[in-house]
């Protein structure tokens, strides 16, 4: 009889992989649920994410600023895949082996400020200050008169127009987000 073959949904991402239900944390959204879509997270970096990370980084150490020959090349998230980091392009750099080995899981000693009392004590030269001004004018101005953010190209062509800000520009690179960013 037809009741003794019943018919088999077919397999849902949204139900839970083990028991077959469906999965209430999924339509939340919280991470790591048991629902398919999630489960494909991976701590693996993509071929075309690890070609687009070596061409941007330029085969060279972003910690020890060396050429990496290819059979030392290694790609590290800069935050870790097991303290919530992603595999995306954004949180992946190139570093050499010595370099990635040293590291290990910890990014607190190079991302996080120990004691906030140390950037107090050192205070931001006025230059610095005055040239981040001149980039949130620029900023503003360009949004006004083109109706689109400014790429990095656009930012590029603004200290290009004056030497000065290309020199201060060179200072910015102590701080690490600023490295080739504006240069």
């Amino acid at each position: 009889m037809v009741e003794d073959f019943p018919i088999k949904e077919e397999a849902d991402d949204h139900r839970c992989r083990i028991f077959g239900h469906e999965c209430p944390v999924f339509y939340v959204a919280e991470p790591f649920t048991e629902a398919k879509e999630l489960r494909n997270v991976s701590r693996n970096i993509s071929r075309p994410v690890q070609f687009r990370v070596m061409k941007r980084d330029n085969q060279i150490c972003r910690v020890c600023g060396q050429a990496v020959k290819d059979e030392d090349i290694e790609f590290d998230h800069v935050i870790p895949f097991s303290k919530g980091g992603s595999s995306d392009e954004n949180n992946v750099r190139l570093l050499c082996k010595t370099c990635n080995r040293k590291r290990g899981n910890n990014f607190e000693d190079e991302y996080l400020v120990r004691d906030s009392r140390d950037h107090l004590m050192n205070p931001s030269s006025i230059e610095i200050v005055e040239f981040l001004l001149e980039v949130i004018d620029f900023h503003h101005e360009f949004v006004r008169d083109n109706h689109r953010e400014p790429s990095f190209l656009d930012y590029n062509e603004f200290t290009e127009e004056d030497t000065e800000l290309t020199k201060q520009s060179l200072v910015l690179s102590d701080f690490g987000f600023w490295q080739g960013w504006i240069l």
